[in-house]
């Protein structure tokens, strides 16, 4: 289920924002190596430099975790990327009256839609 925290936006530009839309599972629930970002939030792959995509550092209620100290670093493949967009796109969609009126006049929607073509957010 997705858990609403607190983010800093990845680097990379004013793009880079949209990753920070997508609903991310709750950090409780994943592995190590899926909360530093060595593997994919959401399949739990292996991750290198050339196959992730920040998705900005997270706080909650990780606290108790040592070496965490609230924080921690979500990324995740293009493909899961991809797919977890198309489903917070169809979500906003349903609600955003500009979007049904013409996607292109919405920030939200537009970068969403570009995250479900595989682009870099």
């Amino acid at each position: 289920m997705a858990e609403v925290t607190q983010t800093r936006p990845p680097s990379g530009g004013p793009g880079a924002l949209s990753a920070t839309l997508l609903p991310l599972p709750d950090p409780v629930g994943l592995s190590e190596d899926q909360r530093r970002g060595a593997a994919c939030v959401w399949g739990g792959e292996p991750l290198t430099v050339h196959t992730a995509v920040d998705l900005g550092v997270r706080t909650t209620g990780l606290s108790a975790e040592p070496d965490c100290g609230g924080r921690w670093y979500p990324r995740a493949c293009r493909s899961h990327i991809a797919v977890a967009a198309n489903s917070a796109l169809q979500a906003h969609v349903g609600e955003c009256e500009q979007c049904v009126e013409d996607i292109t006049q919405c920030a939200t929607g537009m970068a969403l839609a570009r995250l479900t073509r595989g682009r870099r957010p």
